[in-house]
């Protein structure tokens, strides 16, 4: 036998082993989001099953493709992440919420890497119709190239026609609505009213919202009959890529240095100096109290205090600290949790501390299942007044009442 006869025996078998390899890879991860109660709906895990996640990800390692996490495909200054592969286990979230029906026209804001839009695709059947909008032509450029890898075409599957459009998603598409399901993707700090115009009266609109410095949850919006509001009839925490360009609303994750990132409400230039100059002081340091797990009991201080912000280091394998930054010039003060070290560490000022270390002891926490999420638009001819047990935010478009049940 020559030696090119050999070489394609070994491609042959060395193509099999890794045919062999995805498949379990792939089946394994069906596996876990159906064990985390993610895809009791069958058709949810069909198109699961049916749309393999490596033909959006062609130079990532099969291992990684496979685990539940998101992937980087962009990033920005600082490390900053502005494009990427959902999470598998929040995509199946989202889908759940926004419950696509064979034969709806869908749109989704956030083109990716295709890889939703083709599950939007197979959920909505070759009668239905998915429209795709991202501001950026690199990314809409790869993920139709990755729609063709993955052979996502009407004729050759059961799977709706994918249009991929380079624009502001903030806009909508009017010459291709009225949508009965609307899907951002990215996270948003506010509604774009064209959203809610292109919707039909008995749409779903699922949106990652950011509530305040990190807290970002995905909600599910429908319409009462005859009303301009919205009203939340799901909503889970998430994380999310945010929304780029005009509508994007305030920075909310800025370089403090090299490696360091930090989410904010808000801050100008004086103000992260100062947030500079305090991280160079030695801090106070102090055992803390338990801290509990998970997000619940930040979301519930930065809900309660617009100065509350993280620190995080991009990548893998990043680091958070969460706590409160007061930016007045005469006496700023940083507070952090080190939840590694379990400890408090107060910088400059010591009423951040204060503020910190009461929050703590009081142990107020949110669990984002418990919330409801109005969203009025902000013309409306009369004023709400924040509930007792809720917070109210006031955006451009909308005005949000955050409610606890």
């Amino acid at each position: 036998m020559d030696r090119l006869a050999v070489t394609s025996h070994q491609d042959v078998l060395l193509g099999e082993g890794k045919r062999a390899m995805t498949t379990d890879l792939h089946q394994r991860l069906v596996e876990d989001l159906a064990g985390k109660g993610l895809l009791d709906n069958p058709r949810l895990r069909a198109a699961f099953q049916a749309i393999h996640r490596e033909h959006f990800l062609p130079a990532v390692e099969l291992e990684r493709v496979y685990h539940d996490d998101a992937v980087t495909t962009q990033t920005g200054p600082g490390g900053m992440t502005t494009s990427s592969s959902s999470q598998p286990s929040i995509m199946a979230l989202m889908l759940a919420q926004l419950d696509p029906q064979p034969g709806d026209r869908v749109l989704e804001i956030g083109a990716g890497t295709g890889y939703n839009a083709a599950l939007l695709a197979y959920l909505v059947g070759p009668s239905g119709q998915v429209t795709t909008i991202d501001i950026d032509p690199a990314t809409t450029q790869a993920a139709q190239a990755n729609l063709d890898r993955a052979g996502v075409r009407v004729d050759a599957n059961q799977v709706a026609e994918v249009e991929l459009r380079t624009g502001d998603g903030w806009l909508g598409a009017a010459d291709r609505a009225p949508f009965d399901r609307i899907q951002a993707t990215v996270g948003v700090w506010d509604l774009a009213p064209a959203w809610a115009d292109q919707l039909t009266p008995a749409g779903t609109l699922v949106a990652p919202l950011w509530l305040r410095a990190g807290v970002h949850v995905t909600a599910a919006f429908t319409r009462p009959t005859g009303d301009a509001r919205l009203r939340s009839r799901q909503v889970a925490g998430c994380d999310f890529v945010r929304l780029r360009g005009p509508h994007a609303g305030p920075a909310d994750i800025v370089e403090v240095q090299p490696g360091l990132l930090a989410t904010v409400d808000h801050v100008d230039d004086a103000q992260l100096a100062l947030l500079r100059r305090l991280l160079a002081t030695t801090p106070v340091r102090e055992a803390a109290l338990p801290i509990p797990k998970g997000m619940g009991w930040f979301a519930r201080l930065a809900l309660d205090e617009p100065d509350a912000l993280q620190l995080l280091t991009p990548g893998d394998e990043n680091e958070e600290l969460r706590g409160l930054f007061d930016p007045t010039p005469t006496n700023p003060g940083l507070a952090l949790v080190l939840e590694k070290e379990r400890q408090l560490a107060g910088f400059g000022d010591q009423a951040s501390l204060s503020r910190l270390r009461a929050h703590l002891n009081r142990g107020e926490s949110i669990n984002f299942h418990e919330l409801t999420i109005e969203a009025i638009p902000t013309d409306a001819p009369t004023a709400e007044a924040a509930p007792g047990h809720g917070w109210v935010l006031t955006r451009p478009s909308y005005r949000f009442l955050v409610t606890k049940r």
